[in-house]
C-alpha cells in the first residue's frame, strides 16, 4: 500500500492480501518510522539558562565539545558561560558576567541627559571675533617689520 501524503519513501515490501497479519504490520511500520524520524529532526535547545548554586558548580558542569551553556547563579548576581572547543585539545572558555539592576526611567529623560553638554568650556563667537581682529593686526605689524627690514638690508648694500 502506498502512502500518497507521506514525505518518506516506501521502504517496506507490500504483502499480498492473503497474509493479513503481514499487511497490518506493513501498514503500521512506516508510521512508526515517520514518528521516529520527526523526533530525531526536532531542534535541540542550546544556550538554555541553567540555575546553579555557585561558580564552582558552573566550572565543573559537563559541556559537550562545540557546545556552550549559560548559567545563572542562584546565590550571587552573576551569569556564567562555559564554551567547549570542538577539539579535545582546546581548553574550555569560561566567562563571568555581573548582573546590575538598572532603575527604570523614561527613555526621553535619558536621551535629554546625554544630549545636555557643558558649553562653558567653549568660547563665544564675539570672543573669537575679537581674537581674529588681534591676529590680523599682528600679521600686519609683522609684515611691516619684514618690509622695513628688507629696506634696511637694501640700503646697507647700496653703501
Amino acid at each position: 500500500m502506498n502512502y500518497p501524503n507521506s514525505i518518506y519513501p516506501q521502504v517496506y515490501p507490500q504483502f499480498p492480501q492473503q497474509f493479513p497479519q503481514f499487511q497490518q504490520y506493513s501498514n503500521q511500520q512506516p508510521q512508526q518510522s515517520q514518528q521516529t524520524q520527526q523526533t530525531q529532526n526536532a531542534p535541540l535547545f542550546q544556550n538554555a539558562l541553567v540555575s546553579i548554586p555557585n561558580e564552582a558548580e558552573a566550572r565543573n558542569y559537563p559541556v559537550g565539545y562545540g557546545q556552550s551553556v549559560s548559567f545563572r547563579d542562584e546565590n550571587a548576581p552573576y551569569l556564567y558561560t562555559k564554551t567547549m572547543g570542538v577539539s579535545q585539545l582546546e581548553p574550555p572558555k569560561f566567562e563571568k558576567y555581573r548582573i546590575v539592576k538598572e532603575e527604570g526611567s523614561a527613555p526621553q529623560e535619558e536621551a535629554s541627559k546625554e544630549k545636555a553638554m557643558d558649553l562653558s568650556i567653549y568660547a563665544e563667537k564675539s570672543e573669537i571675533e575679537a581674537l581674529r581682529g588681534d591676529f590680523k593686526a599682528l600679521k600686519e605689524e609683522v609684515a611691516k617689520l619684514k618690509k622695513k627690514k628688507r629696506e634696511v638690508i637694501v640700503d646697507d648694500d647700496d653703501e
